[in-house]
């Protein structure tokens, strides 16, 4: 990103911070002022305490140990995206300002030895839900949940359990609190489990976590009794699928089928064959019959309403997957909705969740409609 500094080729952001004896400098179009975009809890104020948007354009904007953030005239400004990202020197957090980030600063974010996830944890609004965290739902160190409950619940609405991805390898909930926050402030109650991992364990174990974790939620949260809509990103959405659309994992936990009312899939490998790639294969090598692992095999085998949502720029896991999954679905008169959103990829789909992030409005936006279709129908 453009960073004012003597040599001609601009350093990355850390080495920006851990060479320059002076603060570089990095500078804003005021309009971001006026679209709100310096309202982040870390970016407040400049050191005389005054609020950084209420300054004149021409003045200084903002300053942070690591760097000075200026106004620059229209001629000498580069392409910033509109975005602004710092580095406390002090703490080596990274934090940004604005609510359209392209994915491609994620990459500066890891040069930087920053947490993206953390970040956008860090971002996210809390004041409209409470979380209630580290409820077991079963016997094994990874079998709990957080939950995070709504000041007020949508009349009728399911309850909303999220599955992350991973690649089956690895994964945390407190990663992913900004879900749970941004569909509560919705009025969903949302759920975030962990699940066992590989190599501790291969394929079915962590689905059939995650249909422990469903059926706690279906035995402790009043709300279940409207249903409960599994949703997940990745590696989390394949496990979603497989709760959602293979009656067994259900069953096997107690509970009866008519449980899940909806799946939310955002990126999931519905269709692809674990035993083709080398990553994969060791999670899945137990499996007698591959089909068994394939969301797709079962889109005929149970009926609840299916939101899928892909990036027309995922080569991670290839829009195809959800394709598939719908075409199968709608020929057995499924009710499926698949909405392929445009420049967006696989992580950054998921980040659509965070108010950090312009795509946010079609995924939020999208999620929300099939909520609230659901809680009609249970009301």
């Amino acid at each position: 990103m453009p960073i004012s500094h003597s040599s001609s080729r601009p350093p990355t952001i850390a080495r920006a911070v851990a060479a320059a004896p002076q603060k570089p400098r990095i500078y804003v179009n005021p309009k971001s002022c006026k679209a709100g975009y310096l309202k982040s809890p870390h970016l407040q104020v400049d050191e005389d305490g005054v609020n950084a948007c209420s300054l004149n354009p021409e003045s200084l904007v903002l300053r942070t140990p690591a760097f000075t953030i200026e106004n620059r005239p229209k001629e000498q400004r580069k392409p910033l995206f509109g975005k602004l990202l710092l580095m406390d020197q002090r703490t080596s957090i990274c934090h940004f300002a604005n609510v359209s980030w392209p994915l491609g600063l994620i990459a500066v974010l890891l040069l930087a030895g920053c947490s993206p996830l953390h970040l956008v944890n860090s971002l996210s609004a809390e004041m409209d839900s409470t979380t209630v965290a580290h409820r077991r739902y079963g016997l094994e160190k990874r079998h709990q949940l957080d939950i995070f409950m709504p000041e007020k619940v949508v009349t009728g609405s399911p309850v909303v359990v999220f599955f992350y991805g991973g690649s089956w390898k690895r994964g945390e909930k407190g990663n992913y609190a900004f879900v749970g926050h941004s569909l509560s402030r919705k009025g969903y109650i949302t759920v975030i489990p962990d699940y066992r991992l590989y190599p501790q364990v291969t394929f079915p174990s962590f689905v059939e976590d995650g249909a422990l974790a469903v059926a706690w939620v279906n035995e402790h949260v009043e709300q279940a009794r409207n249903g409960v809509v599994v949703m997940g990103h990745s590696a989390g959405a394949h496990t979603a699928a497989l709760l959602a659309l293979d009656q067994r994992y259900l069953e096997a936990a107690g509970q009866p089928s008519s449980t899940i009312s909806g799946l939310i899939g955002l990126a999931g490998p519905y269709g692809f064959n674990p035993l083709e790639y080398r990553s994969t294969r060791p999670i899945f090598a137990d499996v007698d019959v591959i089909d068994t692992a394939k969301p797709v095999s079962f889109a005929c085998s149970a009926h609840p309403a299916l939101l899928l949502l892909h990036g027309s720029e995922d080569h991670v896991v290839i829009p195809e997957n959800s394709i598939e999954l719908k075409r199968r679905a709608r020929a057995c008169t499924g009710n499926v909705n698949y909405i392929e959103l445009d420049h967006t990829g696989h992580f950054s789909i998921l980040l659509g969740l965070s108010d950090s992030f312009l795509a946010k409005e079609t995924v939020q936006s999208s999620i929300d409609r099939f909520l609230q279709s659901l809680s009609q129908q249970s009301g």
